[in-house]
């Protein structure tokens, strides 16, 4: 073999090691004076649960490592174009160090993780971090390992409730032939389809322009979402029904973790539980004045009542079945177990 073909072989090599390199960054030693940066992101807006967590968080990983750790915040998903996939997709491979997500983003990846939006599942928050900071909490952590990434914390979202531009819902016949923007996930859909909905899966970053211009009907999230995009300025009425307790994860890059030092895997697992308590208070805190500030805004509020609800949660619970059938019998009776108690 000549010099030359020997010298661009080599080269070659070189090339693609230094881009296979690039798809998840090794924690390497910062410079002397300087801290490990770490980039972390999520799709809510500033302003929101979502950012003050983060915010938090950042606050105790710089106590807790002395400044040796900075954490660069990046919201309403500026690195991903408003796309939650693609914010998770850029977490596998070391794009970003950090997200925040909704255990929702994470069914696409591993559709085990639907169980957490199954319709009324949870009763309460407090049977809902119960369950989730417990044993089957972290069982679902450690399936994040499987596809290359760590589970740190679950912090929350809160309770997803519906809006709409038709009108007020207060029984199931009311959601039929609405056009209801889903997130990407099928249980979703036969969520919807039991109301005879129309479900239409869109990313959230088109949902404001979508509900303006009328090409859906209406959407489904929690209050700290709703009220950090504005849907109160495209959307007339919204249904407090609590159908879904949204938990959210936070987690890093798990080459990136696993190369970081002892002390500071350990700071970041100190801070995300830390910033966690705080973000959820955050939540519990804000929720009603939240709701008020839409209705002084022009959102009409209709809040259900116990017997008003029981009506949604018959009609949904064909759900049940059709992912016993998906997910595992075994896998789901055990979390109805744990939040329902039967």
């Amino acid at each position: 073999m000549s010099k030359r073909l020997i010298t661009l072989v080599v080269s070659i090599v070189l090339v693609f090691g230094l881009a296979l390199s690039g798809c998840s960054r090794p924690a390497e030693k910062a410079p002397a004076g300087k801290p490990i940066a770490i980039k972390l992101t999520h799709i809510s807006a500033p302003g929101s649960s979502w950012q003050k967590g983060a915010e938090k968080f950042a606050e105790l990983v710089a106590k807790k490592t002395n400044n040796k750790v900075k954490v660069d915040i990046y919201p309403s998903g500026s690195l991903s174009g408003g796309n939650t996939r693609t914010m998770l997709e850029q977490l596998q491979t070391g794009a970003v160090d950090m997200t925040i997500h909704s255990t929702i983003i994470y069914s696409g990846f591993d559709n085990k993780f639907s169980v957490f939006s199954l319709p009324f599942l949870f009763p309460d928050r407090g049977i809902g971090y119960k369950a989730v900071d417990g044993p089957l909490g972290n069982e679902m952590l450690a399936q994040c390992e499987k596809i290359g990434i760590k589970g740190l914390a679950y912090w929350e979202s809160g309770f997803r409730e519906l809006t709409n531009n038709k009108r007020p819902i207060s029984k199931p016949e009311d959601v039929a032939g609405l056009k209801i923007r889903i997130p990407e996930i099928k249980l979703f859909i036969s969520s919807f389809r039991a109301l005879k909905a129309d479900p239409t899966v869109m990313t959230f970053g088109e949902v404001f322009t979508a509900l303006q211009q009328g090409t859906i009907d209406g959407q489904e999230n929690p209050a700290t979402i709703i009220h950090s995009s504005k849907l109160y300025e495209v959307q007339k009425y919204c249904t407090l029904w609590d159908y879904v307790w949204d938990p959210l994860i936070i987690a890093v890059n798990k080459k990136f973790y696993d190369n970081l030092p002892a002390d500071i895997q350990k700071a970041l697992k100190e801070a995300a539980v830390e910033a966690g308590a705080y973000q959820r208070q955050v939540v519990v805190d804000e929720e009603k004045a939240l709701f008020a500030d839409m209705e002084k805004r022009g959102m009409k509020i209709t809040n259900l009542t116990k017997e008003e609800k029981l009506a949604f949660v018959k009609a949904m619970a064909p759900v049940y079945d059709e992912y016993r059938g998906i997910l595992g019998k075994d896998f789901v009776d055990k979390w109805v177990k744990a939040t329902q108690g039967k």
